[in-house]
Formats: C-alpha cells, structure tokens, sequence
C-alpha cells in the first residue's frame, strides 16, 4: 500500500516530507528501513515513535488474544 493512499497511514506532514526524500513510497518499503529510522534528517523522537506505533498496532503477525488491551478487556 502506498503511504499517500488515502486509505492508508495518517502520517503528519513531516513524516511523509522525509518518506518522500528518502525515496520512501509504500509501506513495505517503510518496514524494510525501519532501522535507519534516527539517521534520517528531519525524523524527530516524536516522528519515529509515531511510525513504530503504526506498526506495532497495525502489523497482522500480532496475536490479537494476547494484546494488553484484550488482556484488560477479560479482566473487566
């Protein structure tokens, strides 16, 4: 999927100005250089844990049964 898709992410401005300088046109591409992340000029600790949230909340390899807020959920 496209970053710019409007049924994709909702990134601020100056994630998607970085993505586009870097080269950076899918989500994929993303995920394979989610490790050069704080070399990036212009990606702040704000930016980069607003892309590490998206993934960690929208990746399908997650087990949603065993998620803290499922886990709250059967508590209540």
């Amino acid at each position: 999927m496209r970053l710019d898709d409007p049924m994709g992410p909702e990134f601020s401005c100056r994630i998607m100005s970085v993505m586009s300088k870097q080269g950076i046109e899918t989500i994929g591409q993303l995920r394979r250089n989610l490790e050069h992340l704080d070399k990036w000029r212009g990606l702040g600790k704000k930016s980069t844990k607003e892309i590490r949230d998206f993934f960690t909340y929208n990746d399908t390899d997650v087990d949603l049964w065993s998620t803290p807020e499922f886990q709250m959920y059967r508590l209540e």
